[in-house]
């Protein structure tokens, strides 16, 4: 039998394919958002639809061939999970990236969005502080999934395996890169359990609830090291060092609305996007439908605004 530790690096390798990916993909929602608000263009929110939909068909096939017994948490629908949904959608507008799009920036030597990672911690940190009686109910839900045909099993696996075919000579792009990522995060899911680094700076504003403290922060440390490393290999890519106080105090503002928002919903964009939403779990369903029409009114607004003006 294969030890922890060797589980342990093959999470750590995925981690860092995951970063990578996230350097190249189209899973920032932010950005969809705003494709679709300017450019009036929807390749990138399908795109990380469709990761969605790859995470959904690995997890068919997962639980079918009992390649994971993980539980599945389906939190109850309350006020705090339209707030947090909100402030998600307005922390990442004000922030220019979602948590996902964060990584990325950062990647791209972005320097000034470490602060929205220090941002997220204190907004988590400052909601979780308050205690609310209404925090965070939930109840455990059986896995559909177990009881699905193998005939399905076996569309769903065909109907990757085309679609891997048709973009095999677009290794990078962004739609390529974004189902890596969605095959990055089902393999860590099964080598390692549910993870989202949204969460473990979620876990880090419970003070003594962190579990597994030291494999997680590896793990987030080589998420970070991979975008950084697809930043490096990116030909368009060079160093934007600079940082000012406006921009730091923007990222923090931004920040700190999303890590409250995601400890509210809970879940931040990742988790959604990557585990939630492909469930079908309705929270998830209200929680990123508030999320993206508050992205959407508030670029409408903002990009609007000048010629109200005018």
């Amino acid at each position: 039998m294969p030890s922890d530790l060797f589980y342990f690096l093959i999470a750590f390798a995925l981690a860092g394919l995951l970063g990578f990916a996230i350097q190249r993909g189209g899973t920032c929602t932010v950005a969809a958002i705003d494709e679709i608000v300017i450019h009036r263009r929807g390749s990138r929110f399908f795109a990380l639809l469709e990761a969605a939909v790859w995470v959904a068909g690995g997890l068919f096939i997962f639980w079918a061939l009992k390649l994971t017994k993980q539980p599945i948490i389906a939190w109850d629908i309350t006020w705090l999970t339209v707030l947090g949904a909100a402030l998600l959608g307005l922390g990442a507008v004000i922030n220019g990236a979602c948590v996902v799009g964060t990584i990325s920036r950062i990647g791209n030597f972005e320097w000034m969005f470490s602060f929205t990672l220090l941002g997220f911690w204190v907004g988590s940190t400052a909601f979780y502080g308050l205690n609310l009686d209404v925090y965070l109910p939930s109840s455990q839900t059986r896995a559909a999934f177990q009881l699905i045909p193998p005939w399905l099993v076996v569309l769903i696996v065909a109907g990757m395996l085309a679609r891997l075919f048709y973009l095999r000579k677009h290794l990078w792009h962004f739609r390529m890169a974004t189902i890596v990522i969605a095959i990055a995060q089902l393999t860590l899911m099964l080598v390692y359990g549910p993870w989202a680094f949204s969460d473990f700076l979620i876990d880090l504003a419970k003070r003594n609830e962190v579990v597994n403290f030291m494999p997680r922060l590896l793990l987030f440390m080589a998420l970070l090291g991979g975008a950084i490393w697809g930043g490096l290999t990116k030909t368009s890519s060079r160093p934007i060092g600079g940082m000012h106080l406006q921009g730091m105090i923007q990222r923090l503002m931004g920040g700190a609305l999303m890590g409250a928002g995601g400890l509210m919903v809970p879940g931040s964009h990742d988790s959604l996007v990557l585990f939630y939403l492909p469930l079908l779990l309705p929270f998830a369903l209200v929680a990123y439908t508030v999320m993206i029409l508050t992205i959407a009114i508030s670029q409408f607004w903002i990009y609007r605004r000048p010629r109200m003006d005018a």
